[in-house]
């Protein structure tokens, strides 16, 4: 009943076609491919000069087939994160990432994130030889203004980052509500503006480091 039901299938399973690869090219394989069976069948050295002749043929096509394919794809890239996704869709670079070793401490590392700010505080000595060596005459010191509802629509619509916050929302959906949320967004900024206070909330990030050596043992700043 299962052999008349279900039988058993034999599948071969075929990498995805390359998008370089031409008309001229598939013609190119399968000559060769014919080739290599009929030497290894009859053993003749004809055939396997033959095969040599045609497989180095087809080398050089591919070749070029794919210089210009990237040429004309790379060149038409409008950003590095283009450019990447390319060269990733066309298994030119890994997409594997190196992974943080159990035995690293996470909270060394969530330690590090947090106090290396702390690397770059204002000197205050430097801070008052400024003031104390201003040029005269200068009125226009440099000052917050408050920003216009255009201004903040024309900002979210210029994010190309898909990160999201802690609050699990993307920039999509932002962007999605903006008819209705840009008054208050704006509202909300200007607030932040005027009384210098940034709000708490928004200080709050997911840190994901991405070691640039393998098998990290400790964080450190290069």
């Amino acid at each position: 009943m299962y052999d008349s039901l279900a039988p058993l299938v034999t599948k071969r399973v075929k990498k995805r076609k390359t998008p370089w690869r031409t008309d001229d090219i598939s013609v190119m394989i399968k000559r060769k491919n014919k080739l290599r069976r009929k030497y290894w069948k009859y053993g003749n050295d004809n055939d396997w000069t033959e095969y040599k002749t045609v497989r180095n043929k087809l080398n050089n096509l591919i070749w070029k087939a794919k210089r210009k394919y990237f040429k004309d794809k790379l060149d038409n890239c409008k950003s590095t994160t283009d450019f990447w996704k390319c060269l990733r869709q066309n298994d030119i670079v890994g997409k594997k990432r190196s992974e943080i070793p159990s035995k690293f401490k996470v909270g060394e590392l969530n330690e590090f994130f947090v106090n290396m700010g702390s690397f770059y505080e204002a000197d205050e000595e430097l801070e008052q030889f400024y003031n104390s060596h201003r040029r005269e005459g200068l009125t226009d010191l440099f000052s917050f203004r408050r920003v216009s509802e255009e201004e903040v629509i024309r900002a979210m619509n210029g994010i190309k980052s898909k990160a999201e916050g802690i609050d699990g929302i993307g920039i999509d959906i932002i962007k999605a509500v903006s008819p209705y949320a840009s008054g208050a967004i704006t509202h909300l900024i200007n607030e932040s503006l005027t009384s210098g206070v940034f709000p708490q909330g928004w200080k709050t990030s997911i840190v994901i480091p991405l070691p640039k050596r393998q098998n990290p043992t400790r964080a450190k700043l290069l």
